[in-house]
């Protein structure tokens, strides 16, 4: 089967409802990015979801979705990405890439031993986070920096991962 949405990238997750006549409030991946892209997102099914932008709480957007008219229609959307078409979005630069780009890539340590699988790419507040999935369904976090991720080929299908325990070595 045929994944409809590896020409689209996320830009923003629905965080919670606000009010009581079923606004939503959006985390967008990149509050300094273009909001009017939200306009235009689709949910992962890839139907468009008619977003209008009716104002902003913190670097979060408070929007309307049409169809979506209480609170309880908003709650059940919390968690829903949104995306946009890859088109839509600025061409990245040289060693820069979209989040999306690194999910299923292979991880491999320093000595090019597979390590596993980057599952996601996270920011909880405190700087970015890479997930990698090991062969056994294990899951586990590292930061995501030059020094513990020095090298990122998205071409030859993986990135490099050093845990920072290791830093103290390759030094």
């Amino acid at each position: 089967m045929v994944n409809m949405m590896t020409n689209f990238i996320p830009i923003g997750k629905i965080v919670a409802a606000h009010g009581i006549k079923g606004e939503i409030v959006i985390h967008p991946y990149n509050p300094d990015g273009d909001e009017s892209l939200f306009t235009q997102a689709v949910n992962k099914q890839a139907e468009p979801c008619h977003i209008k932008i009716r104002g902003h709480k913190k670097q979060q957007i408070i929007a309307a979705m049409k169809h979506i008219i209480t609170r309880n229609d908003a709650e059940a959307l919390r968690g829903q990405e949104l995306f946009v078409p890859r088109e839509m979005l600025p061409e990245v630069e040289e060693e820069e890439f979209y989040h999306a780009d690194l999910v299923g890539l292979k991880a491999l340590n320093a000595n090019r031993d597979e390590l596993g699988q980057v599952v996601g790419v996270y920011n909880y507040g405190a700087g970015d986070i890479i997930e990698i999935r090991d062969k056994n369904g294990k899951e586990e976090m590292f930061p995501f920096t030059k020094e513990t991720v020095p090298e990122i080929d998205i071409k030859g299908g993986y990135v490099v991962v050093v845990p920072p325990e290791m830093h103290s070595e390759r030094e």
